[in-house]
């Protein structure tokens, strides 16, 4: 397996992707289960909203899909129907 990781890691060089992003991660880790003692909850006892679930994930989706197709007409649909989806939230009284 060693010389599988080594002969892929010679020719895309992921080192350089991996590793600058793993430091930070590790710190921030530790400093959060250090300084944040025990749990809590602020919705402790108040039912789960599925609808707003779906529809602040249904206007992720739309949005972020729709930023990566963005010179075409598809992508400025699926933002177009995100943001419809941002104003129902709003509307609602849904906070994300």
């Amino acid at each position: 397996m060693g010389d599988y990781w080594r002969a892929i890691n010679s020719k895309f060089r992921l080192a350089e992707y991996f590793l600058p992003g793993f430091h930070p991660s590790v710190t921030g880790s530790a400093l959060l289960f250090a300084k944040v003692r025990g749990e809590w909850a602020e919705a402790k006892g108040d039912k789960y909203d599925i609808i707003g679930a779906l529809l602040f994930g249904a206007m992720l989706f739309f949005l972020m899909y729709g930023f990566s197709l963005l010179p075409s007409k598809d992508g400025t649909v699926l933002i177009a129907i995100g943001i419809v989806a941002l104003a129902g939230i709003h509307c609602m009284g849904i906070e994300g």
